[in-house]
């Protein structure tokens, strides 16, 4: 009889992490078959990407790990991401996560005698981001980035959990302890993710927008329908109106094309990115003068009988009550004593960009070498011998100049150290100097400093951290 194969472990289906374990293990080989034969698909294609066969273990099974083969199809984030809503980009403020995330599916067979026979159903999809885990988180746990919602008759939003957003941000705030005047907005179990700002930062925030909802899949909520800008006073409370930002196609995000329109969300807009800065706020949207912080917050669409409407009186279906993590924004007043600023944006461990602005000292050194050669005075191809003094000896034929910078951040807290450990880990990071000729464009650099030291209040008191780093492209030399 021929074997049924099974697959009796596999990634997370809501989706997983390239950069660790990603096991697929099959069972169900007979005495009679000769290997297993996995075949992993990009979706909606037709050729695999991969075809791996394996025989059987003392257990009858056979044990895949994808994760090299994930790894080449997800990329860092796009290095616009980080002037989302700046300059050319100015009409766009949302953007989708197509390049970070890859999804497959998988068919499973096995071979005799170098005979090929496949299941006729497939599996997945399954969805990847770029970032890392563990070596012991398999499964990926995404319980704590995907909210879980319902909805009654009415359909009325009913959020049971709020999902973090896929940052590395460590320091959180409790809404009972923010002094603010935010308990209709933020649900009071949930931490808010907070940092520090400065006037002229970019930042942006990735959501996994997708949603786990209970009891079925009619539900016109699909995603996050908005986000709610609060802009708050010292006082704690808000300045003005909410601005509210929708989740549309117009403004770069998806899959609605107007608020309301509950369409399925596609791979690519699983996860969301904002752009959150206060120098790149959506929609050119202000910071008011008198504005101390601000919080940035997801919402789902919901009924206008619903108790948690955003001002019933617009008319706007969509929650007051946070669908994901909110994230606060403190804007800190540059003194009179900092230096230039340096910005870092990098990649983060879970696929997407974290942010950090160094205050302190700033040094720059341009580094040179030269490669010569030792040219003669004379001119053997000459009626005579005829030597200047001003002729050149050693001569340059070509020079590797290279800018390096050291940068110290200003004082931090313990949980702004522990976010500054993947900074030093990244593979990917850019750099924004406003001391530079453009102060909003971001350049690729190269982290020199290897080593990140844990430093805490209890440890070292008051503490800083330093950077050296270089241009991730080299200065253009001349030859002599």
């Amino acid at each position: 009889m021929p074997a049924t194969i099974t697959i009796t472990q596999a990634p997370n289906t809501v989706f997983d992490m390239a950069y660790g374990p990603n096991p697929i293990t099959l069972s169900g080989l007979t005495p009679q078959e000769d290997k297993y034969v996995l075949r992993i698909f990009s979706i909606g294609g037709a050729t695999p990407i991969a075809d791996i066969r394996q025989t059987p273990n003392q257990f009858g099974k056979a044990i895949f790990d994808l994760q090299n083969i994930l790894q080449s199809h997800v990329k860092p984030p796009l290095n616009t991401i980080d002037s989302l809503g700046v300059g050319p980009q100015a009409s766009n403020s949302i953007a989708n996560t197509n390049e970070e995330q890859f999804t497959y599916t998988l068919n499973i067979g096995y071979e005799v005698n170098g005979v090929v026979t496949m299941n006729t159903a497939g599996y997945g999809p399954f969805t990847v981001y770029g970032g890392s885990k563990q070596y012991f988180e398999v499964p990926f746990d995404t319980t704590r980035y995907q909210s879980e919602v319902s909805t009654n008759v009415a359909d009325c939003t009913i959020v049971h959990r709020v999902g973090r957003a896929l940052t590395d941000v460590q320091w959180m705030t409790d809404p009972a302890n923010t002094g603010d005047n935010i308990q209709n907005y933020i649900t009071i179990n949930q931490e808010i993710a907070t940092r520090d700002v400065y006037s002229d930062d970019h930042t942006t925030v990735t959501w996994f927008q997708e949603l786990e909802r209970q009891g079925g899949t009619s539900y016109p909520v699909k995603g996050i329908e908005a986000w709610k800008i609060m802009f708050m006073g010292a006082d704690g409370n808000r300045i003005g109106f909410d601005s509210i930002v929708p989740n549309i196609t117009q403004w770069g995000g998806g899959p609605n094309g107007a608020i309301g329109n509950g369409f399925s969300i596609p791979p690519s807009q699983k996860a969301i990115t904002l752009a959150t800065g206060p120098y790149n706020l959506p929609a050119a949207i202000q910071v008011p003068a008198n504005c101390t912080h601000y919080y940035v917050i997801p919402v789902a669409y919901t009924c206008m009988g619903s108790a948690t409407a955003c001002d019933p009186q617009t008319q706007t279906p969509i929650d007051c009550q946070d669908l994901m993590q909110a994230q606060r924004f403190n804007i800190i007043d540059a003194t009179c004593n900092d230096f230039d600023h340096t910005q870092f944006s990098w990649y983060n461990s879970l696929g997407f960009k974290d942010y950090f602005t160094f205050t302190k000292r700033s040094d720059r050194q341009t580094k040179t070498k030269h490669n010569n050669f030792l040219k003669e005075a004379a001119d053997y191809n000459s009626s005579s011998w005829n030597v200047s003094e001003e002729d050149r000896g050693f001569t340059t034929y070509s020079s590797k100049i290279e800018d390096i910078y050291t940068v110290t951040s200003g004082y931090m807290n313990d949980d702004q150290a522990k976010l500054l450990r993947t900074l030093f880990q990244s593979a990917d990071v850019m750099v924004r100097q406003a001391a530079a000729d453009d102060p909003h464009i971001w350049r690729p650099i190269n982290i020199l400093s290897a080593t990140w030291n844990e430093k805490t209040n209890r440890k070292d008191r008051l503490f800083q951290y330093t950077v050296k780093f270089k241009i991730a492209h080299n200065i253009k030399a001349q030859r002599g």
